[in-house]
């Protein structure tokens, strides 16, 4: 299932409407619409990863200061600003609190592929739970971005 991204009034991550992410699309579709599109005043990914994720980072943060860090961006597989095109959001399977989804788009001329393991928890509804993802030769996981906030 491919899912299309739009810009919308919905409520930012952290507000008290229920589960923030009722489906795997929801989630990555508000992540991205985050990334691609800047509709969100929030500088930092922790409301999209899920509670175990969050405690491996301790507390810390995963924001601009970060990425500085790793040298990209880990949503995108950049450095820097480039046009993202040809931008595709699918669900790869579902059953029942887990799924695996991956984003693929190319970013100029470097195609990018990002995977998901995502878990539904009861509080926040769809999280990030595992990723890892390549920009070209360039290839990441979340052990890295832990690893970024630790330092």
């Amino acid at each position: 299932m491919s899912i299309l991204l739009v810009a919308s009034s919905a409520a930012p991550p952290g507000s008290a409407q229920g589960p923030l992410f009722a489906s795997p699309g929801d989630l990555l579709s508000s992540l991205y619409e985050l990334v691609l599109f800047g509709s969100r005043p929030t500088t930092y990914y922790e409301p999209f990863f899920s509670d175990r994720v969050t405690n491996m980072i301790k507390g810390g943060t995963l924001g601009p200061a970060q990425f500085k860090e790793l040298g990209f961006d880990p949503m995108v597989g950049l450095s820097e600003a480039s046009l993202i095109t040809l931008f595709d959001l699918q669900t790869l399977q579902q059953d029942g609190a887990t799924a695996e989804a991956v984003a693929t788009f190319r970013a100029g001329d470097i195609p990018v592929t990002i995977n998901f393991s995502l878990v539904r928890e009861e509080e926040d509804g769809w999280q990030i739970d595992d990723l890892r993802g390549s920009a070209g030769d360039h290839h990441w996981s979340l052990a890295d971005l832990v690893e970024a906030t630790e330092q």
